[in-house]
């Protein structure tokens, strides 16, 4: 919950009804404010996810390795797999699963096939097809959204807006060969919030 979207994500579940779990890796001060159930810890282990979700009936699963260049190219996938493993048999309502729009295919392209060559892009549909099995073979309720490039407040690291600090400061020149959609990262906390509710399981 510590990221750019976990942060508005935790901000906005402070007036959701019922009583809410932050996940978080390490201490955030500016997380921590915002309840006082947290679980410290790393979803790529067994024995801390099962801890995390005791007791949890909906999951929202924004923690992700955003690196394009992170040798744990597989982490994404691993997250991912332990949460279905560990809730997968539990009376979960709702599992929210996010992903990115990169994993959606471009036109002309093979919907199956992802034309992207990033370990980052490649591990987030290995997450997605991890979810829409369980969905297929067990109808776990799995939802998949695939935003697009996040921008907006509050972006601490910073990870979206990275780019456009570089792009302000000159060090890069950008000549993309077509469109970049982007959304703020506000309305994209706000779908994934009501993802919990309305959204409908075995889709992205």
């Amino acid at each position: 919950s510590s990221g750019f979207l976990g942060f508005h994500i935790a901000s906005k579940l402070k007036s959701y009804k019922g009583n809410i779990r932050l996940s978080l890796r390490e201490p955030n001060p500016i997380i921590e404010n915002l309840t006082n159930d947290i679980c410290y810890g790393d979803l790529c282990s067994l024995e801390f996810v099962r801890r995390a979700t005791e007791g949890v009936d909906q999951i929202l699963h924004c923690a992700a390795n955003t690196s394009h260049i992170s040798n744990n190219s597989d982490e994404n996938a691993v997250m991912t797999r332990n949460l279905v493993e560990v809730t997968i048999n539990r009376p979960l309502k709702r599992f929210v699963h996010i992903s990115t729009s990169n994993t959606m295919p471009s036109f002309n392209h093979d919907a199956t096939k992802i034309t992207s060559r990033l370990d980052y892009v490649r591990s987030k549909r290995k997450s997605e097809e991890i979810v829409l099995n369980a969905f297929h073979q067990s109808g776990f309720p799995g939802i998949i959204l695939n935003p697009t490039f996040m921008i907006g407040p509050h972006d601490h690291k910073p990870s979206s807006g990275k780019l456009l600090l570089e792009v302000i400061r000159n060090s890069i020149i950008l000549c993309p060969p077509g469109g970049k959609n982007v959304v703020d990262v506000r309305n994209v906390a706000s779908v994934a919030i009501n993802a919990l509710d309305a959204g409908q399981p075995g889709y992205r």
